[in-house]
């Protein structure tokens, strides 16, 4: 009975995140994310988180919405329930995004793994929201008024998508193509 209860109530909270068939997607499009952008792919099939607005009556809501590649719906929606971003940031295949509220921040962390998307954390907060990244990893650190310190790493990992045959962006052999490859006036070092 008690399990019943939790996953009733998380189907009832605003902002938990949703399977595409469940929810409905906010019809304006504030921004798009791609992954690992791809040149000459068309953007539509391609992996992307985008940032919705939702407008119910006089207020306005923000959505993320996380599509695969070459998916005709996205895979993970999440309705946030807010309407000010404080931060918004992709680093790899990690996507972070802090919104505030009145009274709190809403902290939500988006994962990019094997060609699906995860809703890794979403959580409220009184407490400072401090990012920082480096080459491998997103940490998050959320300091509470009383000093507790929760430190929570996120992996990113650089180019996750790449055509077939084609090296990922941050591997040796796309660094190798790059310098082979020729190169614009507005590219070529000078010097």
């Amino acid at each position: 009975m008690l399990r019943l209860a939790v996953v009733l109530l998380a189907v009832s909270i605003p902002g938990w995140a949703q399977q595409a068939g469940a929810a409905r997607l906010c019809p304006e499009v504030i921004t798009t994310l791609y992954m690992d952008w791809l040149s000459g792919i068309p953007l539509e099939t391609q992996a992307r988180i985008e940032l919705r607005n939702c407008r119910r009556g006089q207020v306005d809501s923000l959505q993320v919405a996380a599509w695969t590649a070459k998916s005709k719906e996205p895979a993970l929606v999440v309705d946030t329930g807010r309407d000010t971003i404080s931060r918004l940031l992709l680093d790899g295949n990690v996507f972070l995004l802090i919104m505030d509220g009145a009274s709190d921040k809403l902290v939500q962390v988006v994962v990019y793994d094997r060609g699906s998307f995860q809703l890794a954390l979403q959580e409220t907060t009184q407490g400072k929201v401090r990012v920082q990244t480096s080459a491998d990893k997103l940490t998050l650190r959320i300091v509470e008024a009383e000093g507790l310190e929760r430190v929570m790493e996120f992996p990113t990992q650089g180019s996750l998508l790449h055509e077939p045959g084609r090296p990922p962006a941050d591997s040796p052999e796309a660094a190798e193509s790059a310098l082979r490859s020729p190169r614009s006036p507005e590219q070529t070092p000078k010097g």
